[in-house]
């Protein structure tokens, strides 16, 4: 009996990994002139949010394109991806994944490409060379985070440490303390720690939840390692 309980919980929770999400993204493009067709991929230039399971193609018609789907997050929480529009039908995911592999492309810099989330969300954008700016009308709850995010990182004055009080619970927050974290070495710490803070006072605006979470002690494990006394 004691087996069989143990079997059924390790199922429901290999069940519970394995949940796909639904992501609906919608689009309205305003200038269609080099605009025909809309592109949805997760592959990136970094290696650890990057995946090839995504790479979808829709037409653009009357101004307006969406994608459909559902997408398996496995052991993450969420999953980066990114949206253009261009005149070609025929990009291939090969050629997508060498621009990425090259740096021609880089997600955050182009003015083409705009970093979403995969999650509902509606886009509404000027044109093929202002995706990078493109509004978000409706849903994107991750995505906004992103975006606020990456002007946080960019401004430094401690800025990130504004972002973990606001949203102390979300992954996006873990992420960028992990990421953080990840960049923290001898030689960086003090630039590090005016621009952004430090990791240690990072972590301590998380919630208690993501603290106490798994991934959460093997975090403070990495920040204690690199600032222990």
């Amino acid at each position: 009996m004691k087996y069989f309980i143990t079997l059924l919980f390790v199922f429901n929770t290999l069940i519970l990994i394995a949940q796909p999400i639904k992501f609906n993204i919608q689009g309205e493009i305003k200038n269609t002139a080099h605009a025909k067709f809309a592109y949805l991929t997760t592959l990136s230039q970094q290696t650890t949010i990057s995946s090839p399971k995504i790479f979808i193609v829709s037409p653009i018609i009357n101004g307006e394109f969406s994608f459909k789907g559902t997408f398996n997050l496995e052991q993450n929480d969420y999953q980066q991806a990114c949206v253009f529009v261009d005149e070609r039908s025929n990009i291939s995911k090969e050629e997508i994944a060498s621009k990425f592999k090259e740096l021609i492309w880089v997600t955050g810099r182009e003015g083409n490409l705009r970093m979403i989330v995969l999650e509902d969300l509606t886009l509404k954008i000027e044109g093929q060379d202002q995706m990078k700016v493109s509004e978000i009308t409706a849903g994107g709850k991750l995505t906004k985070q992103l975006d606020e995010l990456h002007l946080a990182f960019v401004k430094g004055d401690k800025e990130f440490l504004v972002f973990i009080k606001k949203y102390p619970d979300s992954p996006i927050s873990f992420d960028g303390v992990k990421s953080l974290t990840n960049m923290a070495q001898a030689s960086n710490k003090d630039k590090i720690e005016s621009r952004w803070g430090s990791p240690v006072e990072q972590y301590e605006l998380l919630s208690n939840r993501l603290k106490k979470s798994g991934k959460g002690i093997i975090l403070k494990k990495q920040i204690d390692e690199k600032y222990k006394n």
